[in-house]
């Protein structure tokens, strides 16, 4: 993960190439999904409440990404030092939801697999925790 990547250079206070934009995350699946689910998956209360949770945790590192990117952008000729503390507070905000993210895709996709067509999805595309 870049963010850890990056956690090295800015604990020894290094803002030097610290300069990569973080790629958004995919969110543009569900909307579409949820416009033709089957019938038994919309009996699963449960698990569309977590997919929506998860859609929603998605947003919000996206949200975080953008806002760090402009903080980055606002201070790379700033002081170095409010630029190191400041993306690694960014750091911070992102790496627990990000972590958190890859649990829940890795959960919801075992659980939606029944639902997927025979053949479209094996255990090789699932996410891996």
């Amino acid at each position: 993960m870049l963010l850890k990547t990056e956690q090295g250079p800015l604990e020894e206070g290094k803002s030097k190439g610290l300069v990569n934009p973080l790629d958004r995350l995919e969110d543009g699946a569900w909307p579409l999904a949820r416009l033709d689910l089957p019938i038994a998956l919309l009996s699963d209360t449960d698990l569309l409440s977590r997919i929506e949770v998860y859609v929603g945790t998605v947003h919000r590192v996206n949200s975080e990404f953008e806002a760090r990117e402009r903080f980055q952008i606002q201070h790379l000729a700033s002081d170095a030092s409010l630029l190191v503390d400041g993306l690694a507070r960014y750091a911070g905000i992102v790496i627990y939801p990000q972590e958190d993210l890859i649990v829940r895709i890795a959960e919801i996709q075992r659980e939606l697999a029944p639902f997927v067509s025979a053949g479209s999805v094996s255990d090789s595309d699932l996410v891996e925790p």
